[in-house]
């Protein structure tokens, strides 16, 4: 997560997907792609709650991509994709998952492709 500080008591959060909560009740929940499998099939997205765990059934989603939509549902959801503009439809298979467990579910496939900027 990154901080900037913006006065000697207040520190702002200017990290991608934490920190969008501006109060309006309206704005979809974000997450940030930490993961994607080498066939491109199953993702690990982080969120303010955890780790979801999704099998991708139509689109394409590339490490540090930015989302909006449900991430707190199992079941298939569409995902707006916010780096490219394109919806994702997946099947969401875990939720509110720890680090740990995340990165075992995704071993379970062949391999994966981390993101530069943070491993799962």
């Amino acid at each position: 997560m990154s901080m900037q500080r913006r006065s000697q008591q207040e520190y702002v959060d200017t990290s991608s997907a934490q920190g969008r909560d501006d109060g309006d009740p309206r704005r979809k929940p974000r997450a940030d792609v930490r993961a994607v499998d080498i066939e491109g099939a199953r993702v690990a997205i982080i969120t303010d709650w955890g780790y979801t765990i999704a099998d991708i059934r139509s689109g394409t989603l590339r490490n540090c991509d930015v989302l909006e939509g449900d991430f707190d549902t199992p079941g298939r959801v569409a995902w707006n994709n916010l780096s490219t503009g394109e919806e994702v439809i997946v099947a969401i298979t875990h939720v509110q998952a720890t680090r740990v467990v995340a990165q075992q579910l995704m071993q379970r496939r062949a391999g994966i492709r981390r993101s530069p900027t943070d491993s799962i």
